[in-house]
């Protein structure tokens, strides 16, 4: 437990442009998504959240990036209080180096086919474009956002696009630009698909 100079507000306002909107996951179930920022202390890595936001957050829950190219797993809670009253919960998490289900032996592929995928040793190219689809959908189920239908009209016309539905051309997601500038969580999931997808046809 440690005690804040000022409001956890502030302290998160300060930092805005470094926090992150996290999504919480409970097994394969997302509890929900929430704003967070990255540090360490003496006890070891952590991510902070502020209560205010009424976090659904314990021990064992996994956090992940907005593109899940990280998860990190709970292993401890703690908390920060300003004049006496909790702020912020910290969550510290096990390995920052470490993706889930990764392995950080050497890995060699033998590929015959791969039709829709991207082969790599690491987790941002490890992926299927259409699983990421679904992961999309997931994030905006969960998120508290206004824009929820655009979003997930974004969604719809992202999966037509990947699945040869509709022609590639230039600025065809641009409509949905405003959409995605006040949700900028969605942005790097976005751009992940779209890459892992652009990938896979070069490939």
């Amino acid at each position: 437990m440690a005690n804040l100079p000022i409001p956890a507000h502030i302290f998160f306002d300060d930092f805005a442009f470094d926090a992150v909107d996290y999504i919480i996951k409970d097994g394969n179930s997302i509890i929900g998504t929430y704003r967070g920022l990255s540090n360490s202390d003496e006890i070891g890595n952590y991510i902070c959240f502020l209560l205010s936001d009424s976090p659904n957050i314990s021990v064992g829950n996994v956090i992940c990036t907005p593109d899940f190219c990280d998860c990190f797993t709970i292993t401890k809670t703690s908390f920060d209080h300003y004049n006496g009253n909790p702020e912020i919960i910290k969550a510290y998490y096990a390995d920052e180096n470490k993706n889930l289900g990764q392995s950080s032996a050497t890995t060699i592929f033998n590929i015959n086919s791969a039709n829709g995928s991207v082969i790599g040793t690491q987790a941002v190219v490890n992926m299927n474009y259409h699983n990421s689809i679904e992961q999309l959908r997931e994030q905006v189920e969960a998120s508290n956002s206004d824009d929820k239908v655009h979003l997930e009209k974004l969604v719809s016309t992202l999966e037509l696009l990947i699945n040869g539905d509709i022609p590639v051309q230039k600025g065809i997601l641009s409509k949905f630009s405003d959409v995605m500038e006040r949700n900028s969580w969605i942005s790097g999931s976005i751009a992940s698909t779209i890459l892992s997808w652009l990938t896979a046809k070069i490939l």
